[in-house]
């Protein structure tokens, strides 16, 4: 198992189109890795901060798990 880290807050969609995502998640050497979004910068506002994920990553082949109070148990 192979386990990465992204840590960051802006995001790079429009001027890269998400290179350093699509690298990230292709060093996982799998058809469809999964992505564990850890949105604790923004606690306050869980649901805005998983948009946002969702939205920087889409058309990367991942799936994504966004880790919240409702599914930590």
């Amino acid at each position: 198992m192979s386990l990465f880290a992204l840590i960051g807050g802006k995001t790079n969609k429009e001027i890269l189109n998400n290179k350093i995502e699509r690298y990230i998640v292709s060093l996982a050497n799998k058809d469809k890795p999964i992505v564990l979004h850890c949105p604790y910068a923004s606690i306050k506002d869980m649901n805005k901060s998983n948009e946002k994920f969702m939205n920087l990553m889409k058309g990367i082949e991942c799936e994504i798990i966004n880790l919240t109070l409702d599914n930590l148990n």
